[in-house]
């Protein structure tokens, strides 16, 4: 009856350590059920010990201490073991844990990586439109030089009369400040287009040492990649295994609890029949104490055949150990690559970052210098279509001109006829005058022999005198009659003399000045045709010295004077200063108009005089623009800068300057947005993943404080303590830390929640989870850490 008890009980016994087994027991659960059996394996050594004395018929002892001994002491190391494997398990959660954040972060990296390629795929076809668009605009500059040039070569024409009007040193220090403006326009811009080209092969370097290296990160990452597939087939392998043997040691040692239990009720029963036995009821017993015994003789076979199997399973459990040390060390290696991989590719995305930095500070600088190039295009556009609107009044000016010059030239070739007959009439007139001073010669030698004629006549006269005389004083002493006779025809004798040698002398003066008369003429002739020559000669080297003068500084630009003085001048001052062209042009307009209709209303002369008046003030004018100094021209080009994009824009140039400056704010917006939503990035500055600089610093932050162990962020944080933790070293008013128990999970949350709420944290995880679930999802708690770090340390 017994023995069927027995047997009973052994089946109940196995029944239940089946369904024990067969339950899907947590690792809490399976680690209580081990303490249970070693609290009852550390009792029942006890009574078992107990030696029975009482029987001294029987010379061979019915319990072995011994082997108690062993089967307890094996317990002990299978709990040891069960030990190490949940340290092991946690391990290797915490290892998986890592190794899903190094993948994620690797993905982020991708993912940023493709960002960074896009962006630099855009920033390059933006580089493409943009330099399309400065090649269009420095073809338009270049066109516009072109008309400029020609529009200078225009206004730079002057006519004689305006040539005679100005004097030669006026007229070559515009001619040079015009030409020093232009040729330092014209350095300005090839210095700017050298610096953009300069500038744009650099950006091209730039870029393709950019995609160089996107090239050898994105094979590194597929290097990496292959190594990580092959790690986690390993680890996943050696998982299997390593769940295989832990549910083999999970079946042996079940089969040892349920052995050493039936051991424990054969022992119990030899006791009883041992008693019985003793009690006198021998005959009776020794069957059954044979039976007993043979069953224990069974059962000691069975335990050493489980203690066989029981070493040959620690053997395989070592092996499997050696093989999960390896495993072990070999993701730490993986782990290690990936580290060292991951640094790399953080170190070449800071680099990236850099250059990208520096790509769109010179972007922006390009954008900068295109826009002032537009500004300055669009103010020579403005000046074009000035230039043209006076080229077409210039045009229709010339027009008018062509038709008073057509009339000018009827006036000039009967001008020439007349002039040509009065230039024969003065060679006339000339040959007449020779022959009148060779007239005025043969008179001028007929006076001169006269005079000499004349002075003999008069020193023999004188002669006749002094011996009349003489005679006169003979004649004194005759008497009164012939006294009174002799003198009367004396006197009337010299007077007569004296008469005709008067007569010669003034004939011979009048002749004398006749004579000097026409050598005057003469001489103011030649003397006239002489200074005509001069002058002539004068004024042409005066004028050719000053084209001459001029003509070196204008290097390749040919001048050439038009024949219209009011026209010149009332072009002439907006070529001086470049920058007010759209300025001058508009008010000189109305002086260059006002010329023909004065020059038609009257003659040649008057028209002059009208037109020179103006001019003549102009002229004051510019020599006041050219002698204003430097400062006041650049603050007035300044204020023409500051002005302009006040003034309505034409569509295109709109339409570019929107286009192209568009894409720099979205450029600096999510350069800036990259850079500030992800607050760990300046926590996992100084190398490593995110994710362990995030575990760091909660291991720092909750340092001092009890039952606190942070070595992942899932089962370190299923009791609410390291919450609590983080929040006390900030909030220590909200969180009485000293009171709270790892026991009372949902107190613990609720109150790290409400002071995380409190501060305006969001509650990202749920409470009944967290506390029901051993190892939450590390990704949401992980989260949730980050926004507090971002709120208190960010």
């Amino acid at each position: 009856m017994e023995i069927g008890n027995l047997k009973y009980e052994n089946e109940s016994l196995r029944n239940r350590l089946r369904d024990v087994v067969n339950s899907p027991l947590s690792d809490a659960e399976k680690h209580q059920i081990i303490q249970d059996s070693q609290r009852l394996h550390s009792s029942a050594p006890a009574s078992i010990a107990l030696p029975s004395t009482n029987d001294a018929h029987d010379g061979t002892p019915c319990l072995t201490p011994d082997w108690d001994k062993q089967s307890s002491s094996s317990e002990i190391s299978v709990a040891c073991l069960q030990d190490k494997i949940i340290q092991m398990e946690e391990t290797h959660y915490s290892t998986n844990e890592e190794l899903q954040a190094t993948l994620q972060e690797l993905a982020d990296l991708q993912t940023q990586l493709t960002d960074t390629q896009t962006e630099n795929e855009r920033l390059s076809e933006e580089k493409d439109v943009l330099f399309q668009s400065l090649c269009r605009q420095t073809e338009k500059l270049n066109e516009t030089r072109t008309q400029i040039s020609t529009l200078q070569e225009l206004l730079l024409r002057d006519t004689k009369q305006a040539a005679s009007e100005v004097s030669a040193s006026e007229r070559e220090q515009k001619l040079l400040d015009l030409i020093k403006t232009s040729q330092e326009e014209r350095e300005a811009v090839l210095l700017k287009q050298e610096e953009l080209g300069a500038e744009l092969a650099e950006l091209k370097q730039a870029r393709e040492v950019g995609q160089q290296e996107q090239q050898r990160q994105r094979e590194r990452i597929a290097l990496l990649d292959s190594q990580l597939d092959a790690a986690n087939a390993e680890r996943r392998q050696g998982e299997a295994q390593f769940s295989q043997a832990k549910e083999e040691i999970s079946q042996r040692a079940i089969e040892i609890s349920r052995l050493s239990t039936l051991l424990e009720n054969a022992r119990s029963k030899i006791e009883e029949l041992e008693a019985d036995l003793a009690r006198g009821d021998k005959t009776d017993l020794s069957d059954v104490l044979d039976v007993a015994r043979k069953e224990k003789d069974a059962l000691e076979e069975r335990v050493a055949e489980l203690q066989d199997q029981c070493s040959r399973s620690q053997a395989e459990l070592r092996r499997l150990r050696e093989q999960l040390s390896g495993l072990t060390e070999e993701c730490k290696v993986v782990k290690n690559n990936a580290k060292c991989a991951v640094s790399d590719l953080e170190y070449r995305y800071e680099q990236l970052q850099r250059d990208k930095d520096k790509i769109a500070g010179e972007w922006q600088a390009l954008e900068e210098r295109v826009a002032e190039l537009q500004v300055q295009c669009k103010c020579h556009q403005e000046d074009k279509a000035q230039l043209q609107s006076l080229l077409g009044e210039t045009q229709r000016h010339l027009g008018d001109v062509q038709l008073q010059l057509g009339e000018s030239e009827c006036r000039l070739d009967q001008e020439t006829q007349l002039r040509r007959k009065e230039a024969e009439e003065w060679q006339q007139f000339q040959a007449d005058l020779l022959m009148t001073v060779r007239v005025a010669n043969d008179f001028k030698t007929e006076a001169l022999s006269a005079r000499e004629q004349l002075v003999l006549d008069n020193k023999t006269q004188k002669e006749k005198i002094r011996l009349l005389e003489q005679q006169l004083e003979k004649l004194s002493k005759q008497p009164e009659l012939q006294q009174t006779e002799t003198p009367q025809s004396v006197l009337s004798t010299v007077q007569r003399e004296m008469e005709m040698a008067t007569r010669r002398s003034k004939l011979s003066f009048s002749r004398q000045d006749s004579r000097l008369s026409v050598k005057t003429l003469i001489e103011s002739i030649e003397n006239n045709k002489a200074q005509g020559k001069a002058d002539e000669a004068e004024s042409h080297y005066s004028s050719t010295s000053s084209l001459n003068s001029g003509t070196p500084e204008l290097g390749t630009t040919p001048i050439i004077f038009p024949p219209s003085s009011d026209w010149h001048e009332s072009l002439r001052l907006p070529v001086l200063q470049s920058s007010n062209l759209h300025v001058n042009v508009g008010n000189q307009a109305g002086a260059g108009t006002g010329a023909p209709n004065s020059a038609g209303n009257g003659g040649g002369s008057a028209s002059t005089t009208k037109v020179t008046l103006p001019l003549r003030d102009q002229q004051q004018q510019q020599q006041t623009a050219i002698t204003t100094p430097q400062s006041q021209i650049q603050s007035q080009i300044q204020i023409q800068n500051v002005s302009q994009p006040s003034t309505p824009a034409t569509p295109s140039s709109a339409g570019s300057s929107s286009s192209s400056g568009l894409p720099f704010g979205n450029v600096s917006k999510s350069f800036i947005s990259g850079e500030r939503k992800d607050p760990l990035n300046m926590l996992a500055k100084n190398g490593g993943s995110k994710r362990n600089a995030l575990l760091k610093w909660c291991q720092n932050k909750t340092v001092g404080y009890r039952n606190i162990d942070i070595t992942n962020f899932s089962s370190s944080w299923n009791d609410g303590l390291a919450f609590c933790a983080i929040l006390h070293s900030y909030l220590p008013d909200r969180i009485p830390y000293d009171q709270l128990s790892p026991a009372n999970k949902r107190r613990n949350f609720s109150l790290a929640f409400a002071a995380a709420e409190s501060v305006g944290i969001g509650t990202t995880l749920n409470i009944n989870d967290m506390c029901q679930i051993e190892r939450p999802d590390w990704m949401q708690v992980m989260s949730y850490v980050t926004a507090i770090y971002k709120y208190f340390e960010t």
